[in-house]
């Protein structure tokens, strides 16, 4: 759900925390993102226990989006979640509530890459 504020210069849509300017035929640019991604190798034949383990017991606050891929084999998964702010990302992440959940998915996991990341939404142009 978008919040449309006007503006004497240009209208802005605050949308989630992020900011968006409005472009030509419609198109709207995020202007920037807050986001956490882990990569994770787990154990072979351990996804379905995997993602029992991963799933937060409640929403963190301040996440936007959370979403995550797998491949093929079902030995690597990407974690990718979209925050408010690089600070509610970090208060979740020193949170007992995290730590637990870190723990609980330990037993699966034979190697981890993580960080924070800023960006934005590329616009792909529409087809004729």
């Amino acid at each position: 759900m978008a919040l449309r504020v006007v503006g004497q210069l240009e209208d802005l849509i605050v949308d989630l925390g992020r900011i968006c300017i409005p472009r030509r035929s419609g198109e709207v640019a995020m202007e920037e993102d807050f986001v956490w991604m882990t990569t994770r190798r787990i154990k072979p034949g351990t996804l379905a226990d995997f993602k029992r383990t991963w799933r937060p017991e409640r929403h963190p606050d301040g996440m936007l989006h959370a979403y995550a891929y797998w491949s093929d084999d079902e030995q690597e998964i990407i974690g990718v979640s979209s925050w408010v702010s690089r600070e509610s990302c970090e208060t979740w992440r020193a949170s007992w509530e995290e730590t637990r959940r870190r723990a609980a998915m330990a037993p699966y996991v034979l190697s981890e890459h993580e960080g924070f990341y800023r960006g934005r939404e590329l616009i792909v142009p529409a087809q004729p």
